[in-house]
């Protein structure tokens, strides 16, 4: 609707106006339009015609794009971004928009876990101005399956380095970012004996559950051990003396008494 009022002087000196407003723009904008009015004096009924130039600004409303709330785990792609339209007058809809807004989110497949805006920019029409209610992004923990890799050693040496076997990686990662690093556990020192000893693991990815933490094992096989007989002499016609030997590769300060089975000696 126009609020239009006519002030004039003539009112004063015995004359009356009268005046029809032409059809108006119903889009926002900037227009001008002349207005002709009538004038008649109310003793002489004399009359006359002035055309009256008006000018009057059609304001924009504001639509509101309100963009909802999305999750996803880490490494996935981004889910489809909507949003809610709200602010249009009277039977309008988004036939009123002439570009819709480009929504994007500045997190990618490699964007660590938290919150992300999801944003809103551009987007033009004719009557509204395009106002935005950003939304979240929250990424969440991916599932990842932990395994110890078995391992072997010798007797008398030390653990070796353990490594971890995963499944359900992302984004081409051959280990992932830690939050706590792994911590290896077992029982098997560098004396323990031949024998296979159970190796878990305690560790916390910062991108990951993990969902599955499976033990592994390291087995301790036997040290090579060298016997070496030591020379002996004696007279002809003499019975033999009584043999000896070293052992070479004795591990964790072990004696001769190591041995299960004491070696037989033939000459």
């Amino acid at each position: 609707s126009l609020m239009f009022t006519l002030t004039n002087n003539l009112q004063e000196e015995g004359w009356s106006a009268e005046y029809t407003l032409p059809e108006l723009e119903k889009n926002a904008g900037s227009y001008e339009i002349v207005i002709p009015i009538r004038f008649q004096h109310k003793q002489t009924y004399e009359r006359f015609t002035a055309n009256v130039p008006y000018r009057y600004i059609i304001k924009k409303q504001t639509l509101t794009f309100s963009i909802n709330n999305q999750e996803r785990l880490y490494g996935d792609d981004n889910p489809p971004f909507t949003y809610v339209i709200s602010g249009f007058v009277g039977n309008d809809d988004e036939k009123s928009i002439k570009e819709f807004p480009n929504i994007f989110c500045s997190a990618s497949k490699t964007s660590g876990i938290g919150e992300y805006q999801i944003i809103g920019n551009g987007g033009q029409s004719l009557n509204y101005d395009i106002a935005f209610d950003n939304g979240v992004l929250t990424i969440k923990k991916a599932k990842l399956s932990i395994s110890v890799i078995d391992e072997t050693r010798v007797y008398g040496a030390s653990n070796p380095q353990f490594n971890l076997n995963f499944v359900g990686l992302k984004n081409g990662e051959q280990f992932p970012k830690w939050a706590k690093s792994p911590i290896y556990y077992t029982e098997a020192t560098i004396e323990s004996n031949v024998g296979a000893y159970e190796v878990t693991v305690a560790c916390e990815p910062h991108n990951y559950d993990i969902t599955s933490n499976e033990n592994g094992i390291l087995t301790i096989t036997k040290a090579p051990l060298t016997l070496n007989a030591i020379p002996a002499t004696r007279e002809y016609y003499e019975p033999n003396p009584q043999f000896n030997f070293t052992l070479n590769g004795l591990r964790n300060n072990d004696t001769k008494n190591c041995l299960s089975k004491q070696p037989v000696f033939e000459c």
